[in-house]
C-alpha cells in the first residue's frame, strides 16, 4: 500500500530564504517569525495534518496542498498543480504521525520524483492557514476604508514633494489613492503632456479609443458631452472594455478664474454598493445577477469604434465581498436580461442612483491650473459640474490611464523600500486579496 508519511526536522529557514510557493507567489512574510506550536495530529482518515498553535490558533491542512507547496530544491520553481496526476497521485495521499520541530516533511508513496521528500516551513503554513477564520481576517484588513468627505480634507501631495523626494512623493499619492480612493497633486506645470510624464513615473501609460493622452475642453461639433460646457452625471470611464482603465489622472491644464462652476465631483461607489446591500438586499442582488449593456459603436469618428460588453454594475468574488462595480449611464446600451428581471433590473438600477446621488457621499471641488487628479477608476465614479464664462475663460484638461495593478504595485513596493506601513487593501480589480 502506498501512503503519504509525515515527520517533523529541524531545518528551518526554508520559507525565509525562498519565501516563495512551488508556483512562484512569495506571500506577505514582513516581520514574520516562527511561530509556536502546542501539537500536531492528523485527522481521523489520516489525509489532514491537524496544527495547535501557541496562540491557540488551529489549522488543517490537506495532504493535497501540503505535496503541492513543497519548498525543497526539487520542486521550487519547478512543479506546479498540472505536473500532479489525479490517477496517481489525489488517490493514494495518506499521512502518518510526526514529532514535532520547525519544518514539516513529508513523504508521499507513488510521488512524481523519485524518493522525494515535501518540505514546508511552519511558519509558512502558520502565514498562509486557510482556516475560516484567517481567510475572513485577511478579507477584512483589506476592506475598502470610507472616508467621510463632510469632514475630511481633500487629499493632496504638492508636486514639489515629488521634485525633492521621488520615491516618497510617488508613494504618498499611491497612499491617498489606495486610502480614500484619489489624491491631489498640486503646483505641477502647467505644459502640454505633463500628464503623460507624471503618469509615467508609476507605470506606462495605457493606449485606449481615445488614444494615449485625451484633452477635455470645448470643441466645435463634439461628439462626446465631455467636449461641451455641460455637466457630466457621475461615471467611470470606459466600461465596455473587458476591463475599465484603472488609474486615471486628469490635468489642468487652464482654468481661468472668470469660470463660474465645472467643479470636479467623486463619490465612492464601493460604499454606495454597501450602503444598497445594507438597506435594500433584494435590490443589491438583483444588480450583481442582471447584467447592464455597455457600448460605445462609431464608425464616423477619427478612430473608428465598435465595443460592447454584458457585465452587472457589481460583481462578487467566491467569498460574496464586492469586488468590482460598473457605472456609466452615458454608455449605456439595451438591456439584454430575462422578461422576468426587467423590472427588477430598473428597481435596482433606480435604487443605485439614488445614494449615488446623495449629498453627504459626494467630494465636490474646483481644480486649480497645475492641478491632477490621480483616481481609482475602478472605486471612483466622478461628475464635473455645469460650467460657463463671461469673458471666454478657458477650463482645458489633459489625461490619461495606467493599470490598477501596476500602481498598487508601486505603493506596496515604494512603501517596503521607505519602511512605511503599506496596509493592502482592495482595489475593485474582482479580488478581495
Amino acid at each position: 500500500m502506498q501512503f503519504l508519511k509525515l515527520r517533523l526536522q529541524n531545518t528551518y529557514a526554508v520559507a525565509q530564504a525562498r519565501k516563495k510557493d512551488i508556483c512562484g507567489y512569495a506571500p506577505h512574510t514582513k516581520n514574520s517569525a516562527m511561530p509556536d506550536i502546542r501539537n500536531i495530529s492528523l485527522n481521523k482518515e489520516k489525509t489532514v495534518v491537524e496544527i495547535h498553535w501557541g496562540d491557540d490558533h488551529k489549522s488543517s491542512w490537506d495532504a493535497i496542498l501540503l505535496r503541492l507547496y513543497c519548498q525543497c530544491d526539487r520542486c521550487v520553481d519547478k512543479i506546479c498543480l498540472s505536473s500532479l496526476n489525479e490517477d496517481t497521485f489525489v488517490q493514494s495521499v495518506k499521512l502518518d504521525t510526526a514529532p514535532t520541530d520547525n519544518d514539516l516533511l513529508v513523504e508521499i508513496g507513488n510521488d512524481i520524483f523519485d524518493k522525494h521528500v515535501t518540505k514546508i516551513s511552519l511558519t509558512w503554513l502558520r502565514l498562509n492557514c486557510y482556516c475560516d477564520l484567517c481567510l475572513n481576517n485577511a478579507i477584512a484588513e483589506r476592506q475598502t476604508s470610507f472616508v467621510d468627505p463632510q469632514i475630511s480634507f481633500i487629499p493632496s501631495v504638492e508636486y514639489s514633494r515629488i521634485v525633492d523626494d521621488r520615491d516618497a512623493g510617488l508613494f504618498e499619492v499611491a497612499e491617498r489613492v489606495m486610502k480614500v480612493g484619489f489624491c491631489v497633486i498640486k503646483d505641477t506645470p502647467t505644459v502640454e503632456e505633463t500628464v503623460i510624464k507624471v503618469a509615467e513615473m508609476f507605470a506606462p501609460v495605457h493606449e485606449t479609443v481615445t488614444n494615449k493622452m485625451f484633452n477635455v475642453r470645448i470643441q466645435p461639433g463634439p461628439r462626446n458631452t465631455a467636449h461641451t460646457a455641460l455637466g457630466l452625471c457621475y461615471h467611470q470611464d470606459l466600461p465596455w472594455y473587458e476591463t475599465e482603465p484603472g488609474v486615471q489622472f486628469l490635468h489642468a491644464l487652464k482654468f481661468d478664474e472668470d469660470i463660474e462652476g465645472g467643479e470636479s465631483q467623486f463619490v465612492d461607489l464601493f460604499q454606495v454598493a454597501e450602503i444598497l446591500r445594507k438597506e435594500d438586499p433584494e435590490a443589491f442582488n438583483d444588480l450583481a445577477r442582471i447584467p447592464a449593456t455597455y457600448e460605445t459603436i462609431d464608425y464616423i469618428r477619427a478612430k473608428p469604434a465598435h465595443y460592447e460588453t454584458l457585465k452587472p454594475h457589481i460583481e462578487l468574488d467566491y467569498f460574496g465581498n464586492v469586488v468590482a462595480l460598473h457605472w456609466n449611464p452615458g454608455v449605456e446600451g439595451t438591456l439584454r436580461a430575462k422578461g422576468d428581471d426587467v423590472k427588477k433590473y430598473y428597481r435596482g438600477y433606480n435604487k443605485l442612483l439614488g445614494i449615488i446621488r446623495r449629498k453627504e457621499l459626494e467630494w465636490a471641488f474646483r481644480m486649480d491650473a497645475g492641478d491632477i487628479i490621480v483616481f481609482n477608476n475602478h472605486r471612483m465614479v466622478h461628475a464635473r459640474k455645469a460650467y460657463s464664462s463671461k469673458e471666454n475663460g478657458q477650463r482645458h484638461l489633459q489625461g490619461c490611464y495606467i493599470s490598477l495593478d501596476e500602481f498598487r504595485s508601486v505603493y506596496v513596493t515604494l512603501g517596503e523600500s521607505l519602511n512605511r506601513e503599506v496596509p493592502l487593501f482592495k482595489v475593485g480589480n474582482k479580488s478581495s486579496f
